[in-house]
């Protein structure tokens, strides 16, 4: 995760220039993932009415750093775009990401916006095998740990619960 931080970083990708009369739809890959797994999603799009945008960041950095970096980022497109309505989508481990990045705005009061959060497969009360690897791997990838079960990440991603109208 540290070489691929150095060398691509956390970003937004999009596709397009921003277009206001769109709803940008945020989608935010899971473990080992990248922005082209979302490829049939977004290719199947009404393209018309909304506007894909990735999330991209090294999945095997502490969740709460890309959590972080995806906090700044959903700051800085309000701000700069102002947008009315952004939905996000996430898979797996992406989910945990995305979530405790909409907790962060939502505590900070910064949550305009934020209309929609749907995530697929998100392990939300973590995964055996990261357990596993967390204990007999020679070298453990920092978003390992975050994804045992009952981790100190999960548990803090799930609290507080998210609005109801989100």
């Amino acid at each position: 995760p540290y070489a691929f931080l150095k060398e691509v970083g956390y970003g937004l990708l999009f596709l397009e220039p921003y277009d206001p009369a769109k709803t940008p739809v945020l989608f935010v890959y899971g473990a080992a993932g990248q922005a082209r797994n979302w490829r049939p999603i977004f290719e199947g799009i009404d393209r018309s009415r909304f506007q894909p945008w990735f999330f991209n960041y090294p999945t095997g950095m502490p969740l709460e750093h890309s959590a972080g970096a995806l906090t700044g980022c959903l700051r800085q497109l309000h701000e700069r775009f102002r947008f009315r309505h952004l939905f996000v989508v996430a898979h797996s481990m992406g989910g945990l990401v995305a979530r405790r990045a909409i907790q962060k705005n939502l505590e900070a009061g910064a949550g305009e916006g934020l209309a929609l959060f749907v995530s697929l497969s998100t392990p939300w009360g973590g995964h055996w095998a990261a357990e596993k690897g967390v204990a007999r791997a020679p070298a453990v990838v920092p978003s390992w740990r975050d994804i045992v079960p009952d981790s100190a990440f999960i548990r803090k991603a799930l609290d507080p619960p998210l609005p109801p109208e989100l």
